[in-house]
């Protein structure tokens, strides 16, 4: 990252908070000299990162967390880690986007409470694609409750050697998902390598393999 692109101008350290307010669509790059932070939190806007070295994000990010605005996460390359929990569409009215884009993007939660909620309290949507990996420590929640209206879409592979897969992972020993409606709740859980009996009314499957302190961005 480059120091003049933040306020305060500093290349972030794993003590900062990232706040990511702009709204436009831009590219923010991550090396070695920005390996960790502490949070994001994308409140609108576009924003597509890459990262050259593995980025590590200490106490979860948030995408969307304000009524009327889109926070939207393209993840095209590179490894972002999350040792906490994840959340897409946090308040009413607020939106989440995560998309996971290709076969060098890895977007990673560990640790034993690291959950990926999809909607909150707003809409959710997460799209793994081109055979990206969304790997989940503990659950993956779609639509916590009832305005939460949220996605999940896992497809696409590779069509040359070595014929790689979008994938998902959820959890260590055995697969486990949730989905919310205001009247019920289910819970599909299956071996690391197979996730059966959906019935959420919008997850689609097609192609893939499913296993087992602020620092605002200045520069669009």
């Amino acid at each position: 990252s480059t120091a003049a692109n933040w306020n305060p101008v500093a290349v972030p350290s794993g003590v900062n908070d990232l706040v990511w307010n702009l709204a436009s669509t831009y590219t923010v790059s991550f090396n070695a000299s920005t390996a960790a932070s502490r949070t994001h939190l994308f409140r609108r806007g576009i924003v597509t990162l890459t990262a050259s070295s593995p980025h590590t994000v200490s106490t979860g990010i948030t995408i969307g967390d304000t009524n009327a605005l889109t926070g939207t996460v393209i993840l095209s390359s590179g490894t972002l880690n999350s040792t906490s929990s994840v959340t897409l569409g946090t308040v009413a009215g607020s939106a989440g986007v995560l998309n996971v884009t290709d076969d060098s993007a890895d977007f990673i939660l560990t640790g034993a409470g690291a959950d990926l909620t999809v909607g909150v309290n707003g809409p959710g949507t997460l799209s793994i694609t081109s055979a990206g990996l969304v790997q989940v420590g503990d659950q993956l929640v779609v639509g916590s409750n009832s305005t939460a209206d949220s996605t999940l879409t896992v497809s696409g592979a590779q069509n040359v050697s070595p014929f790689q897969r979008s994938r998902l992972t959820v959890g260590v020993s055995s697969a486990s998902m949730t989905t919310r409606t205001s009247k019920r709740s289910r819970s599909i859980s299956s071996s690391p390598t197979k996730l059966s009996g959906v019935r959420a009314r919008q997850v689609r499957f097609q192609n893939f393999c499913c296993e087992q302190k602020e620092h605002c961005w200045l520069q669009p």
